[in-house]
């Protein structure tokens, strides 16, 4: 989870079953050290267009992120429906060393 190459070549190597029907998907996971460390630490990202195949890092952090007491996970999901509508999707959890702890 605190990696983003991990995050974008196994997790995000092939499309979800559904993402036909969801039009132009794209899907993104961002990992922020939780709480914030002073100096603050680069967040993780990982990013696929449904679209175009592609899978992409474009926030590698700065390899501190693994030694971070926890980290908040956010899972976005933005894609058009038939009628060209935009929908907006996003969960958030937390995950402290040893737990999860909430979603909202």
């Amino acid at each position: 989870m605190t990696d983003a190459t991990y995050l974008r070549d196994p997790i995000f190597a092939t499309a979800p079953d559904a993402a036909g029907d969801a039009g132009s998907l794209v899907e993104t996971i961002d990992v922020i050290a939780s709480p914030q460390p002073s100096p603050a630490i680069p967040s993780l990202q990982a990013t696929r267009n449904n679209t175009t195949g592609t899978a992409t890092a474009p926030s590698l952090g700065d390899g501190t992120m693994p030694a971070q007491t926890g980290v908040r996970v956010n899972i976005t999901a933005i894609w058009t429906a038939k009628g060209g509508r935009s929908h907006t999707r996003q969960i958030s959890t937390m995950f402290s060393q040893g737990a999860a702890s909430g979603r909202h």
